[in-house]
């Protein structure tokens, strides 16, 4: 029997790749051994590699996006070189509008399938692996009729990574710059029974994360209503999150309802909104109103139930620097946990591609085709965008500098201005975002912002600063840039002021108590400026945690 070994390389090791338990479900009655293997991109091409002969394929199908594009490019070349009888198959999104492109640059490969895939790839199976036509374009059954994907033994490899689930394909938009938007790609949608069940096979393999990947979840908001009202009934104490892709404007009265009975952590929401202005919508075809928008995600945000994500693109038609930074500040101070700030990718097949000259657009060449600069909007400006965005991702979104970030916005006209701000002086400095992982070299880099451009803020930013470590960070030892005597001392001085009495009792007056021997064990907080202890610590110089016990502020006087 013939082995086909159906290869991912997915962005993280976290991620899975859905579309290849499609393929092996639509193949499964047929006489070849289907076997599944995922990678990440992270890893070292040669160990892929060497992975993939050790199987000894017959064929292998490689699952083709923006992501893994080059990665696979020359994999699959690897592979001709060491055996040119090895038959290459590719499909995905990325070969799908321009496969004549890789036919021409590989003409190795056996075959490339288009579309939905699921039928192309049976055919080419059912005709041994061999084809008239190296382009296969066939068209799928309806999406209810095909198999649900995943089977119980793929879960043992499936721990602790994503759960990726479609209860629609195709979306009801047309926005430009988005290959599901297409027009031969209609809105198909599985039914509610077949939706319940493939949930609680999936819930009940104990899943940390399953994400639904339809385009808009809620494009039939009854149905994605009974949906939630299901999970809700049945999954709320799993511990399984569910992530769905909304469109806040179709949101009603009757879905708030039911969003206001899910338990915190059950749901989380990702709301693509990607500009405020009503030119630019118009021009990628995407419609609605902000102030609708923006009504109804405080709504959501509201209950405090419910994790939102916002998204906003930088390099769309009709939008400069301005009137990006002002999209930005809206989106921004709708105050979601993550807020993602992309770059417009210009992506083969979309109506964003054909009107690169209309738009004057310049972009990569090589995936993800990240434009470079348009006639709005120029290459520099572009560049403190994309800081902005790693500024954001490492500042913003890890939620672990909130004060912080309230100290640095009151010194800025506008939290773009604050980004922005950043983004240049990271230039200035060649300080690298992208590599900053740790929350100290985070806070090292504010500091050093802090010290050049506003020094007389210095103590209170400080301040800002230890206190995110002191309520966000589990140690309770201050990094070296944030420790100093004030700490030390600090601790000092209460230690002898909780051996005085008149002290003792003014605190018990206020419902506090604390021992020597819990101040040892004690995460320490000590402000140095007033303007932080009336802001943040009701007036008081002391504060801290202490295991059992809730927060404690404690007077020095």
């Amino acid at each position: 029997m013939k082995k086909v070994l159906l290869a991912a390389i997915n962005a993280r090791y976290s991620h899975s790749n859905l579309a290849l338990l499609y393929l092996r479900g639509h193949v499964s009655d047929l006489p070849f051994e289907i076997e599944i293997a995922e990678y990440s991109i992270n890893l070292d091409t040669e160990n892929i590699l060497r992975d993939i002969r050790e199987r000894n394929p017959h064929a292998v199908a490689f699952s083709v996006y923006i992501w893994n594009t080059l990665i696979i490019q020359k994999i699959m070349a690897s592979l001709h070189e060491g055996d040119p009888a090895l038959k290459i198959i590719l499909g995905g999104p990325e070969v799908t509008f321009n496969a004549p492109y890789w036919l021409s640059v590989f003409p190795f490969i056996t075959a490339i399938i288009t579309g939905g895939g699921e039928t192309g790839f049976r055919k080419l199976l059912i005709d041994d692996l061999s084809c008239q036509e190296q382009i296969i374009n066939e068209v799928n059954p309806p999406f209810r009729e095909i198999s649900f994907p995943y089977r119980h033994e793929d879960f043992m490899k499936l721990a602790n990574r994503y759960l990726y689930y479609e209860s629609s394909r195709g979306c009801p938009f047309r926005c430009s710059y988005c290959l599901s938007s297409r027009h031969d790609h209609k809105t198909e949608f599985r039914d509610m029974y077949q939706v319940r069940e493939e949930i609680d096979f999936l819930v009940n393999h104990g899943p940390r994360l399953v994400k639904f990947v339809d385009r808009t979840f809620n494009a039939r908001p009854g149905r994605s209503r009974d949906i939630w009202k299901y999970i809700i009934d049945a999954h709320s104490r799993t511990g399984t999150c569910f992530h769905f892709e909304i469109f806040p404007a179709f949101l009603t009265e009757e879905d708030f309802n039911v969003m206001a009975k899910a338990p915190r952590g059950l749901f989380q929401f990702e709301m693509g909104i990607q500009s405020i202005h009503e030119e630019t919508l118009q021009m990628i075809n995407r419609y609605g109103a902000w102030e609708e928008t923006a009504e109804k995600i405080h709504r959501v945000l509201a209950p405090g139930n419910i994790h939102v994500h916002t998204d906003i693109i930088a390099g769309l038609p009709g939008e400069n620097i301005f009137t990006f930074g002002k999209s930005f500040d809206a989106i921004y101070r709708l105050g979601a946990h993550h807020f993602q700030v992309g770059i417009l990718k210009v992506l083969p097949g979309t109506e964003m591609r054909e009107r690169t000259d209309e738009y004057g657009m310049k972009y990569d060449s090589a995936p993800p085709y990240t434009i470079i600069h348009n006639q709005w909007i120029g290459r520099n400006d572009m560049d403190i965008i994309k800081t902005i965005g790693e500024a954001v991702d490492r500042i913003y979104n890890p939620g672990k500098f909130q004060a912080t970030l309230h100290g640095l916005e009151k010194l800025h006209a506008s939290p773009f201005s604050l980004f922005a701000d950043l983004a240049r002086f990271t230039a200035i400095t060649r300080c690298d975002l992208h590599d900053m992982h740790e929350w100290k070299d985070i806070a090292g880099m504010i500091l050093e912002y802090i010290s050049h451009n506003f020094p007389g803020t210095a103590l209170y930013i400080t301040d800002c600063l230890r206190w995110d470590w002191f309520t966000t960070v589990k140690d309770r030892r201050y990094p070296s840039l944030l420790a100093g005597d004030i700490i030390s001392s600090g601790k000092k001085r209460l230690a002898a002021l909780l051996q005085d009495r008149s002290f003792r009792e003014k605190q018990l007056e206020r419902g506090v108590q604390i021992s020597l021997h819990e101040l040892k064990r004690a995460k320490f907080f000590i402000a140095e400026t007033r303007e932080f202890r009336e802001e943040y610590t009701e007036g008081m110089a002391y504060c801290l945690t202490i295991p059992g016990k809730e927060l404690i502020f404690l007077d020095n006087c």
